[in-house]
């Protein structure tokens, strides 16, 4: 459980639904109604405003390609019996999709099955060129990567920042999903001097890097998370948008606490959203039309709170002056990467040691990714409409 600095946001865990959808729970009050408005029509408009993209119906590919990066660093994972499990669960994660196996390293080269890219002999290529799927992910419907994400020098580190960020702006989906994996073998030390390489014995992160159509997401969440081999999961790329357009029926003439709930399928993964996250805005709504200029609002934000998907929001509203009905936006956009991240991560300290139990820059990594200037990261954006409806 996470509790805010200023103590108004409660994180917990529990099972939920695997869709983006509003419930709105409020009573009923009597009351003149306002039935000239249409919040179907209204949010509406604003999605389109605000350039958020519905959600493409969902549906599973028709293929999947498999990658390990065989890079020098990888070798030590195939060295233990902990990696032919993980990808054995991850192939049978997949059945009834048609797979295809490849080494990635200066080249992509393709293999005849999973048992392909077991062998400890293959992980001594060079560093990974992760830019090499860009033009293949169309054809192949998701690619899969299992990585140890390891940034060989500035230079590199800025690329795979880049071209993450050119996938998200493509409307691709991105998730990173990790674990900390058995490992026997050479650990090579990057951003430290002297450079050096020395042999451990011990656990270090194994990441698995999604990249498909947003069509594909849902399912892919669901392999990845039930496959059992992952134990933390982030998306770094959203469907912005809502199955659902509701309204809030409220009388500013009663004095009382509004609730709202969400459900989201991207929150569940960040366990640090503070109160400073969440930003709201009002928008006047003249003769059942959506104006795009913000009014001045003081509605105040009582309690947030988090458990798995859902998010419910615990509004006062006593204090904001209603001119007839307005539309309420929502958005949640994290500052800080999960706790997670932060907990595998290391920088270029030291005589390099700690990178055989974490990942070099790792929490820069997602935190320069999520923070593109052309699509920042907001995990909820979300529209409903206020007023006093029958």
């Amino acid at each position: 459980m996470l509790i805010s600095a200023k103590k108004l946001i409660t994180i917990k865990r529990t099972e939920a639904l695997n869709s983006i959808l509003i419930f709105i729970f409020i009573g009923l009050v009597s009351g003149c109604g306002n039935d000239s408005v249409d919040p179907r029509i209204i949010v509406s408009e604003a999605r389109e405003q605000f350039g958020l993209q519905m959600v493409p119906m969902q549906t599973s590919p028709d293929k999947v390609f498999i990658m390990a990066d065989i890079s020098g660093s990888m070798a030590g994972f195939a060295n233990v019996s902990d990696f032919p499990i993980r990808m054995s669960a991850l192939h049978s994660s997949l059945a009834g999709i048609e797979r295809e196996y490849f080494t990635l390293s200066s080249s992509l080269s393709q293999v005849e099955d999973h048992l392909g890219l077991l062998s400890n002999k293959i992980y001594s290529g060079a560093e990974a060129n992760f830019g090499l799927i860009s033009d293949i992910i169309d054809s192949a419907g998701a690619v899969i990567i299992l990585t140890d994400l390891q940034f060989n020098n500035k230079e590199y580190y800025t690329k795979m920042v880049a071209l993450f960020q050119e996938l998200i702006a493509d409307n691709k989906y991105v998730r990173l999903s990790a674990s900390v994996a058995d490992f026997d073998g050479t650990i090579y030390t990057q951003a430290v001097s002297p450079r050096r390489k020395f042999h451990s014995i011990a656990s270090r992160p194994l990441y698995a890097i999604t990249f498909s159509e947003k069509k594909y997401s849902q399912y892919l969440d669901e392999v990845l998370k039930t496959s059992g081999i992952w134990e933390y999961h982030i998306p770094l790329a959203l469907d912005q948008s809502s199955s659902t357009n509701l309204k809030i029926r409220y009388d500013a003439n009663e004095e009382r606490p509004v609730n709202l709930s969400l459900i989201n399928r991207a929150i569940q993964y960040w366990d640090t959203i503070q109160i400073d996250d969440i930003k709201f805005e009002t928008f006047p709504i003249f003769e059942g039309k959506f104006n795009g200029e913000p009014v001045e609002n003081n509605i105040q934000l009582l309690s947030t709170e988090l458990l798995d998907q859902k998010v419910n929001f615990r509004f006062d509203f006593t204090q904001h002056k209603f001119v007839g009905t307005q539309l309420l936006k929502i958005e949640v956009k994290p500052r800080e990467v999960p706790s997670w991240v932060k907990n595998i991560s290391c920088m270029e300290t030291g005589d390099g040691a700690i990178q055989a139990t974490q990942t070099l820059w790792f929490d820069r990594f997602i935190s320069e990714v999520i923070s593109s200037v052309k699509n920042p990261f907001v995990i909820i954006n979300e529209f409903t409409v206020i007023g006093d409806f029958y």
